[in-house]
């Protein structure tokens, strides 16, 4: 998904194997292994599938499949910042680009069917090509007792549905 495709893409998308709408990633501490981790994880997925777009700022209607509202992407360069770094957790690396897109009122209201939008929204796309040598896999991540570490030699195959 790009800027020029972002709002023709939206009118009629719905969430599915190559359509991932994130809320957030949680940036509040970039030191922190967990958002990367989460990252890293969801990239691996579309990778060991057929690709596919993780559109950051969306919210999904879970009646419908569709968007239904949008958060706005406060601070894109640190979301851009934990994209790259989130392939330390990968192996091999999965090739992801990101772009930024900004939807204004109309096109909102557009994408949304109703006219309430209050202003212009940033989101990031994390556009991750599949990865046809072989599968992806991330470290095996283990958050028990409150601080979270790697299994050195461990590793977990994601993919996403059909």
């Amino acid at each position: 998904m790009s800027q020029g495709n972002a709002v023709a893409t939206l009118l009629s998308a719905h969430e599915k194997a190559i359509l991932d709408f994130k809320e957030e990633y949680d940036l509040a501490d970039l030191t922190k292994n967990d958002t990367r981790f989460e990252i890293a994880k969801d990239m691996a997925a579309f990778a060991n599938h057929i690709g596919g777009t993780i559109l950051v700022g969306a919210i999904e209607n879970r009646a419908t499949g569709r968007v239904g509202a949008f958060k706005n992407v406060n601070a894109p360069p640190y979301l851009v910042k934990a994209i790259d770094r989130a392939g330390v957790f990968c192996l091999p690396h999965p090739i992801a680009t990101h772009e930024q897109i900004e939807l204004d009122i109309a096109d909102q209201n557009a994408i949304l069917r109703r006219s309430d939008s209050v202003g212009r929204i940033t989101l990031v796309a994390i556009n991750v090509r599949p990865y046809l040598n072989g599968p992806v896999g991330t470290k095996v991540w283990d958050k028990s007792g409150g601080k979270g570490h790697t299994f050195e030699g461990a590793f977990r195959f994601w993919r996403r549905g059909t």
